[in-house]
Order: C-alpha cells, then structure tokens, then sequence
C-alpha cells in the first residue's frame, strides 16, 4: 500500500477503502494524509474552496463507515484488520476472541471489503441513487449485505 490517493481520486476500489482504513486516525480527524513528496515550494494554496479543510476528509470517511455499518459485525472485522499494521495478528486475535477460524475471519472481511466497493451503494436502488453519471444508471437492483451474491 505504497499509493497516495488524492480525496478527488477516490472511487471505492479495493485498495482506496484499504488506504483509508489504515489512514484512519488522521481522516477522522478532519485531515487528509501526506504523500511526503517534497517540491521545494514554500507558498501556500491560492485557490479559493467553497469547503472547510475539513469538510471532505469528514464527507469520505462518514460514507466508508455507512459502507461498513451495512455489513454489521464483518465491518467492524475489516475495519479492525486493515486499521491495524499487522493484520495477521490481528485476524488471529478476532479468530480467538469470537472462536472462528483465522480462515473463516478472512472470508468474512473479504466479503465486507468487497460489498463496501464500488461507486455505488449497493442497497441503494439506482432510482434514490443521487450520483450523476452513474455507469450503473437504471440497471442495478439494491442488495442487502446478507442477500448479496459475493
């Protein structure tokens, strides 16, 4: 996970939603993480937002944790495994905690990272949808996270 994602290049792919759960901490905060590329430029930004700083780190981690809610105790797994630096620690202690197997611990996360994907929400009907340009436009159906096929 060496990438940096700019908030407007965010468009819920596997590793974005990965990206920002590690980056957790400093997005809830209301700040968007660094790249760490140093340019030499010591100005400020000129141009005029019509956001606070903010507004959009907040907007972008408020719609990850709709995304997660709707795939109930998984969410909360996949949240706890890629917030953390070692995930494979970290599965293992959600296996002996809840007595699963590390391997039924990785199924359930892969399947709550995969619902969560993607531009839409999926247990949206396209017709209360209120994304413009939608690719999906009229041809989805809305899916509950237990009915989904994955």
């Amino acid at each position: 996970m060496d990438n940096h994602y700019k908030p407007s290049s965010i468009r819920w792919t596997h590793e974005q939603i990965k990206w920002i759960l590690r980056w957790s901490e400093i997005i809830q905060s209301g700040r968007w993480p660094s790249d760490y590329k140093e340019s030499g430029y010591v100005g400020g930004n000129k141009s005029h937002n019509q956001r606070a700083p903010y507004e959009t780190p907040i907007q972008i981690w408020a719609e990850l944790t709709k995304r997660i809610e709707r795939t109930n105790q998984d969410g909360y797994f996949l949240q706890a495994v890629y917030s953390n630096d070692n995930r494979i620690a970290e599965m293992e202690r959600i296996a002996k905690a809840f007595h699963m197997d590390i391997n039924e611990v990785s199924d359930r996360v892969e399947r709550a990272l995969r619902y969560c994907t993607g531009w839409c929400r999926r247990w949206m009907k396209c017709s209360s949808c209120r994304v413009k340009d939608c690719p999906s436009r009229g041809k989805k159906k809305a899916y509950e996270y237990g009915s989904w096929r994955y």
